[in-house]
Parts: C-alpha cells; structure tokens; sequence
C-alpha cells in the first residue's frame, strides 16, 4: 500500500471542507427562502415546523448532489496519486493526468520537485500496475 502525497491530502481535505460549505450554503439560502415566504403570509401563527422541514430536506437533497461530487473529486485525485506514483513523466513512462490539474497540484504544495525526488517506498520498483486476477 502506498501513501498519498502530502499535496493529494491537503488538496482532499479542502475538497471535504468546500462540500460542507455548499452544504451549509444550500440549507441557509432554502431556509432565507423560507423565512422570506412565511413573512408574506402574516396569518401563519407556526412557521418554525414548516421551515425546519425545508431546512432538512434542503440538506438532504444537497447531501445527494453535493456527495456524488465529492465521490468524483476523491477518484481524480486518487487516480493523480496513483499516476505520480507509477510514473515518472520520461518519454518511457509519461503521465497520463490532465496537464492543468498537474500544475493546480503543484502549486498548491510547498516543493513539487519532492514528489518527483522522493525515495522508493516498501519495495517500490516504479513498475507499471497490472490487473488483479483471480486464480480459479
């Protein structure tokens, strides 16, 4: 099992700390909508049961979208790790990420070199991954 560059990690938990806050961000603007509705109904005596409905289905909802961003944000920078690891950017093995997310990658960590320069880990011979195959 390899580790994940220290760039990857920060770069993930900024990715789950920005879905939090459009998670927040959806449920505040749904139930400013709300209060805004219920202040144009005057007759309305209970307006904070109707509004704590908004407020958690507004979250629900936001939880559905919002995570399947997050599930793909998680695969492209597990798929960056995998590809900084197994590659090392020669003509022989070059690297098959997407040239902007290499560079966004790479200034938002403190020395990119260090990636590139680390040493081996655990037997790391810097092969190529092969398919897992079941023996039957």
């Amino acid at each position: 099992m390899t580790k994940t560059p220290p760039c990857v990690s920060s770069l993930k938990c900024s990715a789950v700390f920005l879905v939090f806050l459009g998670k927040v961000f959806v449920v505040c603007f749904t139930v400013f909508g709300g209060l805004m509705a219920f202040n144009y109904h005057r007759e309305l005596r209970v307006w904070v049961i109707p509004l704590l409905l908004v407020a958690f289905f507004a979250y629900l909802v936001a939880h559905s979208f919002l995570s399947l961003f997050e599930s793909v944000v998680h695969s492209l920078l597990l798929c960056y790790a995998i590809d900084i690891e197994t590659n090392d950017g020669s003509s022989e093995k070059p690297y098959f990420m997407d040239q902007e997310l290499m560079t966004l990658i790479h200034q938002s960590s403190s020395d990119p070199e260090a990636i590139k320069n680390r040493p081996l880990q655990n037997g790391e011979d810097g092969t190529e991954l092969r398919p897992i195959a079941r023996a039957d």
